[in-house]
């Protein structure tokens, strides 16, 4: 006489599992082509319309960006009343990223602490200060984004800006 005993298989997922996984699946392919496309070579650079639509060349495209960027960031920054108790030289470096709508991101920055100590103010840090700064900068729908292979892509820069305030 033989005895058999089947144990129910617990390794089945429930329809709410399956999905998650494979929601964390696709989460997980999208962070790895978003990896890739930053690594690649994009088509063309993101563009302030109205001023780098002239740029052909790929390499022209990201020098209008980048020159017209940080222009307009610092135009922005010295209209900002910073008062501060001593004065404040430093190079801080943004990174940010253009999203494949064409809004500018703050993803990090790089500064001493003793900077955005100073440069905070009683309602706001100064990383706060930057955020909606750069927010600004893309409304209106003032820049065009990156394109690869005839589609919209995000890109990322780091972007070295001065701070002079006395």
């Amino acid at each position: 006489m033989a005895l058999v005993a089947c144990k129910k298989n617990t390794n089945e997922l429930t329809a709410e599992q399956k999905e998650a996984k494979l929601q964390q699946q696709l989460d997980s392919l999208a962070n790895i082509k978003f990896l890739e496309l930053v690594k690649e070579e994009v088509d063309s650079y993101p563009i302030f319309k109205g001023v780098c639509d002239t740029a052909t060349t790929k390499v022209g495209q990201r020098e209008c960006f980048e020159k017209t960027f940080a222009a307009q960031f610092q135009e922005r920054l010295k209209k900002g009343h910073y008062e501060v108790t001593e004065p404040v030289t430093d190079r801080i470096f943004l990174n940010i990223k253009v999203d494949n709508t064409g809004k500018i991101v703050l993803l990090d920055m790089k500064a001493d602490d003793k900077t955005k100590e100073l440069l905070a103010t009683e309602s706001e840090s100064f990383e706060d200060a930057l955020r909606a700064n750069l927010s600004e900068l893309s409304d209106n729908d003032s820049i065009e984004p990156a394109k690869k292979n005839g589609q919209n892509v995000s890109t990322q820069f780091e972007l070295p800006i001065e701070i002079n305030v006395k």
